[in-house]
């Protein structure tokens, strides 16, 4: 086992975040439709601007990857759609909601460039499949968590995952600028 593969175990934690992060606003979709009184249609406009700010996004996030190293851009991007996920569960508009999921798409353009190039760095040319591979996991982790948010929003609030998922990524800057460090 090589320290080079703790460096992807801590991006696979930031993948999980990004993949919950976009995740949470369909499942709790209908508690936040109830609360903040909009439709099917508005919902799917929501969808379509998260989609439209990331794809515009993209480039840019690669751009800057390669212009500035890992550290600074993803801790940049990760800082970002942190901010934008607790920002989800701050809004008490369908507007306030529109410009936030513009941000979180935004911010989390950069977060598969950063695998790629994370990979590039630490893994040996004949590793990379599997460090992709492995990054896979923290998407399909997502997947798993986000459903259990959904309960425990029925017993509080469908604002407090939103706000926990950002406050974790936050946190999440300082591990990766300690782990990137030591290795």
């Amino acid at each position: 086992f090589s320290f080079r593969w703790i460096a992807v175990s801590v991006f696979i934690i930031s993948s999980t975040l990004n993949y919950l992060d976009r995740n949470l606003l369909s499942l709790l979709a209908p508690l936040i439709m109830a609360e903040l009184h909009f439709n099917q249609t508005q919902f799917g406009f929501l969808v379509s601007l998260f989609s439209i700010a990331y794809a515009a996004s993209s480039l840019v996030g690669g751009w800057l990857l390669d212009r500035f190293g890992i550290n600074r851009t993803i801790s940049g991007a990760v800082a970002g759609w942190s901010v934008a996920a607790i920002s989800n569960g701050l809004v008490r508009t369908f507007a306030g909601l529109a410009v936030c999921r513009a941000a979180l798409g935004i911010g989390e353009s950069a977060g598969v460039p950063a695998v790629g190039k994370l990979n590039g760095i630490y893994l040996k040319t004949e590793e990379r499949a599997l460090g992709a591979a492995a990054n896979q996991i923290g998407l399909s982790l997502a997947g798993v968590i986000g459903p259990l948010w959904i309960v425990f929003a029925i017993s509080h609030s469908w604002r407090e995952p939103f706000i926990i998922n950002g406050l974790i990524g936050l946190l999440w800057i300082p591990v990766w600028l300690a782990v990137n460090r030591a290795i």
